[in-house]
């Protein structure tokens, strides 16, 4: 099942074309079998493929199998407002539940809120 619900996730993103490295494998397989995963690898190996996959990984096994816990629970740690905002956004295109937490205490909207005043001021 996970290979397939992998290879669902990897055709709905913009990774269809690559060459995954078998540590990304190893953790994808671990969150998909509800194991906790902690991955800290260097940088430039690939983390960022682990976090775009997971909210397709997940929609695809919820779909295939109907014994999954219907609240899945994922917390992706990520530096990067980017992985963060679109994590959020196909979590939600998928009906998934899901926010942002940030150190600052903002809510998703207040973060939008300032890039968006940010573009308009930088423009």
């Amino acid at each position: 099942m996970f290979y397939s619900s992998l290879q669902a996730a990897i055709s709905n993103s913009i990774y269809s074309n690559i060459n995954f490295k078998v540590k990304q494998v190893v953790c994808l397989e671990a969150i998909y079998h509800g194991r906790d995963v902690v991955a800290i690898l260097p940088t430039g190996y690939g983390k960022s493929v682990i976090f775009h996959l997971l909210s397709s990984l997940f929609l695809d096994k919820i779909k295939c199998e109907s014994r999954v816990a219907p609240s899945p629970v994922i917390i992706v740690v990520s530096p990067l407002n980017a992985l963060i905002k679109d994590q959020i956004r196909r979590l939600k295109e998928g009906n998934v539940k899901a926010t942002v937490l940030s150190v600052k205490g903002k809510s998703e909207e207040e973060i939008n809120n300032e890039r968006e005043e940010r573009n308009r001021t930088s423009v």
